[in-house]
């Protein structure tokens, strides 16, 4: 097998090129802004749920845009008009209705916070947060995968 000639320079490039790309993967997030949309992601995956609750278990608004409130809100309805289930009978952040997640990465690519997780040890799951600013707070505005091209869509289309 004929060895590649490379020149000194042309190695200095691969091996430059080669820990560019290690740190990009190892902290993607690295604007100030990414931060931010990164810490509103984290906090969901850190209470296990993508709203927070009160102590009466009533669900709290305020990590979620208006319009994903909304869409929520209009599948909760279902639920009070005499259906058991709607469209939302799974937790969204984890895209299952049981879970034993392990390990969530994190990173950041085209303005969107992308979650990187196995769940009971199966298959790496990759869920995909809008996270947009209103009135100065960073909020969760929609999430998508695979399986859920458009969480907000999905809700208001039942």
């Amino acid at each position: 097998m004929k060895k590649p000639n490379l020149t000194i320079t042309q190695c200095l490039l691969l091996v430059t090129t080669a820990v560019v790309c290690l740190n990009a993967q190892a902290n993607p997030c690295q604007t100030s802004t990414d931060k931010a949309k990164l810490n509103v992601v984290q906090q969901a995956y850190q209470r296990q749920s993508l709203l927070a609750y009160d102590e009466q278990q009533n669900p709290r608004y305020d990590n979620v845009s208006r319009a994903l409130k909304n869409a929520l809100l209009h599948d909760k309805a279902c639920t009070k008009n005499g259906e058991e289930v709607c469209a939302l009978d799974f937790e969204p952040i984890f895209n299952a209705q049981d879970w034993n997640v392990t390990k969530v990465q994190y990173s950041c690519a085209q303005g969107l916070v992308i979650a990187r997780f196995k769940n009971f040890n199966q298959k790496q799951h990759a869920i995909h947060f809008k996270v947009i600013q209103e009135h100065g707070i960073w909020l969760i505005d929609d999430l998508h995968s695979k399986q859920v091209p458009s969480l907000k869509r999905m809700l208001l289309t039942q």
